[in-house]
């Protein structure tokens, strides 16, 4: 009977492995914000690796891990932000057209931020992230998204629920598939 069992667990793990593909890749984000009238500039820094499995044409799963910081030296005594999170997700492609491919994320991103002198809190994130990919090579792909709808909240601090679709909410990514 186990015998049986690890067989027909190897079938589908091959079966699935066969149209399967493991990509990583991810974003990188640098961003200078001066203040009106402000001698000195907000700093902020993101990075967020990630690795991801198609499992066909229409779905992939995926991981990502975050960094963030921020520095604003124009508050009193300068503010330093710094945020760590997790944020496993699942990828529909809903549309694709050529090399072009049009997708939704949905996901929960996990947080542990923490102030410069202050205390850690955590931080949730649920909701669904639209997107379009660019398949630029049969090993490249380069990923959009543009805003989010969901819910999130800070621990103590704050709770938001909304659609955030706009040229600011932009995030530029790129994966390799191997």
């Amino acid at each position: 009977m186990l015998k049986k069992l690890f067989l027909a667990a190897a079938f589908v793990a091959c079966s699935l492995g066969a149209n399967a593909q493991v990509w990583m890749g991810g974003s990188l984000g640098l961003d200078f914000f001066k203040f009106d009238g402000a001698d000195k500039t907000q700093t902020t820094f993101s990075i967020k690796p990630e690795i991801g499995y198609t499992l066909d044409e229409k779905w992939d799963l995926a991981i990502g891990l975050g960094f963030s910081s921020i520095s604003n030296y124009e508050c009193e005594d300068g503010f330093n932000f710094t945020e760590f999170v997790v944020a496993p997700y699942a990828r529909y492609t809903f549309a694709k057209t050529g090399k072009v491919g049009f997708f939704v994320d949905g996901g929960v991103d996990l947080g542990i931020n923490k102030p410069k002198g202050g205390d850690s809190n955590t931080s949730l994130w649920v909701g669904l992230r639209p997107g379009v990919k660019f398949a630029a090579s049969d090993k490249i792909t380069l990923v959009a998204h543009l805003g989010s709808f969901g819910y999130g909240s800070m621990q103590d601090t704050y709770s938001d629920f909304g659609l955030n679709v706009d040229n600011n909410a932009l995030s530029l990514g790129m994966y390799w598939s191997f």
